[in-house]
């Protein structure tokens, strides 16, 4: 008898031995493919878009488009998460109200009614921020609003002039000032159980010198999908920003003594791809890899590619880098997302983006869900 209880404890102990082996090995193998996934996402659409160098520098088809739009403020990340991320815009939905301001499709996973607010120091102590409100109208689909605004703050009015020896000298003319606004309109719906639509109508004005009124108004369209392939948690997400007509700045030629100067909005194609990992084995924590491709219309392609790891879906980390860019690359960021009365949800981000040369960015988003 007491030979058959030791037996028992042998077999015991083996197989206590035998499945933290197991668990310890599945959790290793998920690592090593979670890495896989990444990687493929970012040589994939590296490959797609051809991002070469050329004798140590870019293609001269690449020079050619450089700088050939304006609003450039378009192109600044909306929503400290995605900025964490590398500036993923495409498939790292999440479903809340910042959704509408990057991926007008995703919208369509607000509950009940959403709020985000975005706040950054940029370059040159430009102030940014940006709103928006997503309401879900059960089958009518989801609606949104939402404004992005650039201040660039007083600027000292300063010329060339003349001293009594005709020598030339800087003259300063009081200050002015300048900045950009976008006010947007977006619709999001749930085509089939796997696909989801969406888009974003703009009304943008750019204002160069305030006191002398030159500015410029155009309107801009952005189309936006989601979709699930069925393959575990794969999705592939597309979007189509900033399609629109030319614009040109109101007297611009009479002010300056120039001919009008047609401007071009900078329109973007971006294609991208995300899977999440442990979202099914019960243990409350969730990593997601992404990637995307980005076709510009006045530049060199761009790949971005990002990760993020939640715990007890309150905790996130993220991290992210984006490839082909003059000076911005590295991302880092954090999220802490805590419930509040009535199941509604509060969430806090913090992004970290280095700009190289130009130095370092903070960016901070308020996203508050009504459930």
């Amino acid at each position: 008898m007491k030979g058959k209880l030791q037996l028992a404890r042998s077999l015991s102990l083996n197989e206590a031995v035998r499945i933290t082996k197991m668990k310890y090995w599945s959790y290793s193998s998920m690592w090593v493919k979670s890495v896989k996934v990444l990687l493929l996402l970012t040589m994939v659409p590296a490959l797609y878009g051809q991002i070469n160098l050329e004798d140590g520098g870019l293609a001269p088809s690449e020079f050619e488009r450089v700088g050939m739009s304006g609003f450039q403020f378009l192109k600044i990340q909306t929503d400290a998460r995605m900025a964490a991320l590398g500036g993923m815009r495409t498939a790292m939905s999440r479903g809340d109200a910042a959704s509408a301001l990057y991926n007008p499709a995703s919208m369509v996973d607000v509950k009940n009614l959403g709020f985000g607010f975005t706040q950054m120091s940029y370059i040159g102590d430009v102030k940014y921020f940006a709103v928006s409100l997503v309401k879900d109208l059960d089958n009518w689909g989801v609606l949104g609003l939402n404004i992005i605004q650039l201040d660039y703050g007083d600027i000292t009015r300063t010329y060339w002039g003349v001293d009594e020896r005709l020598n030339p000298i800087p003259v300063t003319d009081g200050t002015y000032s300048g900045g950009d606004l976008a006010l947007g309109l977006s619709y999001g719906r749930q085509v089939t159980d796997r696909l989801q639509l969406g888009g974003t109508f703009r009304q943008i004005s750019e204002t160069l010198d305030s006191r002398d009124n030159i500015s410029t108004s155009v309107w801009a369209l952005d189309i936006g999908t989601v979709y699930y392939t069925g393959l575990s948690s794969l999705r592939i997400a597309m979007l189509g920003s900033n399609f629109g007509p030319d614009a040109e700045f109101v007297d611009f030629d009479d002010r300056l003594g120039i001919l009008p100067v047609q401007v071009q909005l900078p329109a973007m194609f971006s294609l991208g791809a995300a899977y999440d990992f442990f979202d099914d084995d019960g243990s409350r924590q969730l990593l997601t890899v992404a990637a995307e491709f980005v076709h510009p219309n006045d530049g060199p392609e761009k790949v971005h590619c990002g990760a993020e790891y939640s715990l007890l879906d309150m905790l996130s980390l993220r991290g992210g880098y984006r490839f082909n860019y003059d000076e911005d690359g590295l991302s880092l960021g954090a999220g802490l997302k805590v419930s509040v009365a009535n199941r509604n949800t509060i969430e806090i981000d913090y992004a970290f983006m280095d700009f190289g040369r130009l130095g370092a960015l903070s960016m901070f988003t308020l996203v508050y869900d009504w459930d």
